[in-house]
């Protein structure tokens, strides 16, 4: 093996960035009379929904309360109340029909668990070059349901992989085509924009599809340590979301209130909406930088033989950053990962694709194989790098060298 200098100390894959100020925000916060249901929550969800450019913002205490929020408020839109639904998920009655959404295999489990747990059924589509959901390959299962009379499609749900926004104007065709809904799992993708030509500025992820969801856990582009948002321009949508949210319990005056359907505890504190509220100030600064630090790794990988880096499109969030193996290195990938443990570099592989699981394993694609070919090589080939705002230039010059040496070992 090379005579390789180590990183200076152990950097994983991602982690988080806090301020003195951020600290100062959460102790303020800690002194109120309300450390729950307050006035910076509230202060938080219109600051998010002004940054994204929606009516409404909700927040969570995770991503995934966010999405059973949406997945439920989606179905009861549909029957007609949040009764019918609790109803549909218990009941053996055959007047109601499961329903199915359309989503990526190549994701964290909590976008597929909550749609289970829902009561909808997951159809897993292929993926494009970039990791995200293709939309020719919703169509393709659109199309092939139209035929046999099926209209058990009730949504879309894309993932903006690693920071990138899908093809957004082609999501929100097949929406309008098809009548259905194109719903955005955003957890990676908070402070990037969707491009779909160069004189274009952009148009801020959180406000393209019919419902979004962002992530504010610890690794995300903001954090409030756990939590998560869910966006839309429906106020019907947001109110029934809001009562999931809070025990079903709508407020009235002074210690009157009526609780009108079931729900949950799902709500973010004070304390953690005052750290959201910090972070969010400087939301921009960190995809800048995120976004520097990538172009330096771009620059140092531009043309070598062992990978190549995740193409972007738009103004990405840099959630990630994702490098793709070249075939010969599939099968050694494991041995890669340990070698630059060995180093300092820390990395991660995003996603074993979900049919792959045990849980999932009823969903498998019904193809021949039970599995979807770019879906599969994308997981065999790509690995991500560190990336975040507590390294500096000169750090990701070094962690590229490492890189960059440890694949010649294995050349």
């Amino acid at each position: 093996m090379k005579d390789i200098t180590p990183f200076k100390s152990f950097t994983p894959y991602s982690r988080q960035s806090i301020s003195e100020e951020d600290k100062t925000c959460v102790l303020e916060a800690l002194n109120n009379p309300l450390i729950t249901q307050g006035k910076i929550n509230e202060a938080f969800e219109k600051a998010l929904a002004n940054y994204a450019g929606t009516k409404y913002a909700l927040s969570f205490n995770s991503a995934t309360s966010a999405l059973y929020a949406l997945y439920a408020s989606l179905r009861a839109l549909e029957l007609g109340d949040l009764e019918s639904f609790y109803h549909s998920l218990v009941s053996k009655d055959t007047n109601f029909k499961t329903k199915s959404i359309i989503t990526t295999p190549i994701t964290f489990s909590a976008t597929t668990n909550m749609m289970i747990a829902c009561g909808f059924k997951p159809i897993f589509a292929d993926v494009t070059y970039d990791g995200n959901l293709d939309p020719l390959k919703c169509e393709e299962i659109l199309k092939e349901k139209a035929l046999r009379g099926e209209d058990d499609v009730i949504a879309i749900m894309s993932v903006d992989y690693a920071g990138n926004s899908v093809n957004a104007k082609a999501f929100k065709e097949l929406a309008k085509k098809y009548d259905i809904k194109w719903l955005s799992d955003s957890s990676h993708s908070l402070g990037a924009r969707y491009i779909e030509s160069t004189n274009d500025e952009g148009i801020k992820i959180g406000s393209l599809a019919y419902a979004s969801v962002f992530s504010f856990h610890a690794l995300k582009s903001i954090t409030t340590a756990e939590g998560g948002a869910l966006l839309s321009d429906d106020p019907k949508l947001y109110e029934m979301a809001k009562l999931i949210r809070s025990h079903g319990i709508t407020k009235k005056e002074l210690y009157h209130s009526d609780q009108t359907t079931l729900g949950f505890n799902f709500r973010l504190s004070e304390i953690n909406a005052s750290l959201g509220l910090s972070q969010l100030k400087k939301l921009d600064s960190f995809i800048t930088k995120r976004n520097e630090l990538a172009s330096i790794y771009d620059e140092a990988f531009k043309n070598n033989p062992y990978f190549y880096p995740l193409k972007t499109k738009g103004l990405s969030s840099r959630h990630l950053y994702p490098i793709l193996l070249d075939p010969k290195y599939h099968c050694a990938k494991e041995d890669i990962v340990k070698r630059l443990l060995e180093l300092n570099v820390g990395t991660q592989v995003h996603y074993k694709p979900l049919y792959d699981f045990s849980f999932f394993k009823d969903y498998k694609p019904k193809n021949e194989h039970g599995l979807l070919r770019n879906a599969e090589d994308f997981y065999r080939a790509t690995l991500s790098l560190p990336l975040h705002c507590n390294l500096e230039k000169e750090d990701i010059k070094h962690i590229a060298s490492i890189v960059l040496d440890v694949f010649s070992e294995f050349n």
